[in-house]
Formats: C-alpha cells, structure tokens, sequence
C-alpha cells in the first residue's frame, strides 16, 4: 500500500463531505488543508475535533510514558489491580491490541452534561448508557473493546493519583508544546467544530456528545497537531526523540495480534492497526469521522478530521 496513493484516494472522497480538513507532511514541512466546508464552518488551523478512537493511541503512549518513569513495562500482570476480575496473564498489551477478551466495544457519549464517573461506566452504574465491562471472550484472541480501555485509564488514574488529561498534558501535550490538543471534557469552546448527523443536523445540544471514556474516545485535537503527535512516535522509533523513547515506540508498533474486521485481514499493535506496511487508525464518534496513515519507513503520515457522519465509510481501510 502507497501512502501517498492512500492519501490522495481519501483526499478526493471526502470533497463530498460537508466538512473535512486535513494535514500531511509528505514534503517534510507540516500542510494544513481545508477539503470541504459546504456549511462554511470556518476552518482554521486551530479547529479542533472530536478525534474519536484516535483517542486509544493517544492514550496508549501516556499510559506507556507514565509506567516507564515509574519503572513498569505494559507486560505485567493486571490480576487483582482492576476494577474487575481478569485472568492472571492479562496484561495492559492484551488491552490496548483489543485481545484481553474484553466487551464493550464503543461508546454513544452522552447529551447530559453531569456525567457518570469512569469506576461507573465499568460497572455499568449510575446512569451509564453501556453494559457493565467484563471479561467474557477468550485472551488472546482480537475483539474490539472500548471497554478495556476504560479500564486502563481508571488503573492508571488511580496508579498516578491523578486524572488522565493532567497526565496526558504533563507527559505529552505540554512537551509537544500541542496548544489544542486535550483529554478535557469540553463543555463549550468556540474553536470547536460542530458535529453533524448523515443528514446534515447538528448534534444534541452542544454541537457534540461528552465523552467520559477518555482515552477511548475523548480526545478534542487537530490534524496538524495529531500528526506532531504521530511524527514524535515515529522519531521514537528511531531513537530521536526526548519524549517517547525508543522502548515505547517499538512496544507500540510491533503487530501483537492478527485481526479480520469486516472481512478485512490486518494485525493490531497498541492502539494502532498495520497492513501492508502502513499503521492506521479510523474514529468513528457522533458527528465526528477521523483517521490517521502514517508509513515508517518514508517516515510520511497525514491526518484527516471530518465533522460529518457521512465519512464513516470513506475512512475504512
């Protein structure tokens, strides 16, 4: 698969969206650009989007970066240290490649701006809209769960002592110097697309759904400073980077689990999905499409945000 072919074929489907802005850096320089915006939201550099489970790879590297500092591997057994039972070999690889057998595979987010806690969305609690997570599907083996990764973040969250968008902004955000990147549940912000159904409606009252399950789906950002995000990773790869080291980024895209979804054949590492030599990723949110290429060889990668429902389809792989 060539990057670039990929990259055009997305870039041309979305013109029919009603919104989608993109970035790439295919000529080393970062390129911002706005591919349609029928309903003249105004698109600049500094939109944010609702960036849906491009959030899990996010999540991925400051819940790795954060263990590292305190001497732990993503390896060890989580047994006795989650909210609820897992068998003995379960470990944080098993979760973020999908294959810890855990339910729950996505999230609606929700209209109402009291929202339930991380612990209640596991046990499906206090007016939670998704099913208690369990593990119920043999380890191992790939199933998609959003669910595990909710479970990570409340382990981390209580492992830290601190919530998961102070992390992510201490460990990543502030060090990438990513100024409209964040884990924060946004409640209003002008520079906040507005989300859009397949017929064109906004969506609930805001504009857009809140997201609880942060490192699942809660990630507000932009292409340009996403793809800073993928760059660093690619440069951890390497052993050229001070923030994501060389350990992280290996750990991250080595494949760990073989995958069919939709008929299509492909393998899982942490929160990033590879084929034919390119990793991706596609999100799927209320209002919100996105999805991310990137190749590590060429060390070439875009980024495409869309504010229209219509998008699902365009950004399968």
């Amino acid at each position: 698969m060539d990057i670039e072919a990929l990259w055009k074929e997305k870039k041309q489907l979305c013109k029919q969206l009603s919104g989608a802005v993109c970035a790439c850096n295919f000529n080393h320089d970062v390129n911002f650009e706005v591919l349609s915006d029928k309903i003249n939201s105004g698109f600049a550099l500094n939109t944010k989007f609702q960036a849906a489970s491009l959030s899990k790879l996010v999540g991925t590297i400051v819940c790795a970066i954060f263990l590292e500092r305190i001497g732990k591997s993503l390896d060890f057994s989580l047994e006795n240290k989650l909210l609820i039972p897992v068998l003995k070999q379960t470990n944080l690889k098993h979760i973020f490649s999908h294959s810890a057998g855990i339910n729950v595979s996505g999230f609606p987010g929700y209209e109402k701006t009291s929202l339930p806690k991380i612990q209640d969305i596991i046990t499906g609690q206090n007016g939670t809209n998704t099913e208690a997570v369990k593990q119920s599907l043999p380890l191992g083996k790939y199933s998609y769960s959003g669910g595990g990764y909710c479970l990570a973040q409340e382990y981390i969250e209580r492992l830290s002592h601190k919530k998961i968008n102070k992390l992510a902004d201490e460990l990543l955000f502030c060090p990438l110097s990513l100024v409209n990147t964040t884990f924060n549940i946004l409640k209003s912000d002008t520079n906040c697309a507005v989300g859009h159904n397949s017929r064109g409606e906004k969506i609930g009252t805001l504009g857009w759904h809140l997201y609880p399950e942060t490192i699942a789906a809660g990630l507000w950002t932009t292409p340009c400073e996403y793809l800073k995000i993928l760059n660093e990773l690619i440069k951890g790869y390497y052993n050229k980077s001070e923030i994501i080291s060389s350990e992280i980024a290996k750990e991250i895209l080595t494949p760990f689990v073989d995958c069919e979804e939709d008929e299509i054949k492909f393998k899982y590492g942490l929160g990033v999905r590879y084929s034919e030599n390119i990793y991706w990723h596609s999100g799927s949110n209320k209002g919100y499409k996105s999805f991310f290429a990137f190749d590590l060889n060429n060390k070439k990668a875009f980024v495409i945000m869309s504010n229209d429902d219509n998008a699902e389809d365009i950004f399968s792989v």
